[in-house]
């Protein structure tokens, strides 16, 4: 993804939703990579600051000007998932799985025990050869 730097700020709208549950700032900037006003969008908390960078791309708005769009890392977020989370979320699952698992078969043998922990297991692996 290519990199934006920000030369000058031209406008800010702030911008509230009609029931009042979010709010950001819009802003009007002009990069030093391309002509016209780049639009983009901030939390109010995390403003657009001159000679700060911008990852992403930038796609014609219609009306002369660009809209930024940010790099997405992750799920959405703008940051890439920690491995060590990835492993516990993963682990959960595997977890929420197996005692869905036990509530079905509630009527056999199955015991909460080492039983348990390989129907777990199972989950568990079952997640990881279906990630690349």
């Amino acid at each position: 993804m290519p990199t934006f730097t920000v030369k000058e700020i031209r406008a800010t709208k702030p911008w509230k939703s009609p029931d009042g549950t979010r709010e950001r700032v819009y802003y009007d900037v002009l990069v030093n990579e391309r002509d016209g006003n780049v639009n983009l969008g901030r939390n109010p908390g995390n403003p657009v600051e001159i000679g700060m960078t911008l990852d992403g791309d930038l796609e014609a708005d219609g009306r002369g000007g660009w809209k930024f769009k940010a790099t997405r890392n992750g799920f959405g977020s703008g940051r890439p998932r920690d491995p060590q989370e990835s492993a516990r979320i993963q682990r959960q699952h595997a977890q929420e799985m197996a005692l869905r698992y036990a509530a079905i078969k509630a009527k056999t043998d199955l015991k909460l025990d080492d039983d348990f922990r390989k129907v777990i297991d199972w989950f568990d692996a079952d997640t990881k050869a279906a990630t690349p």
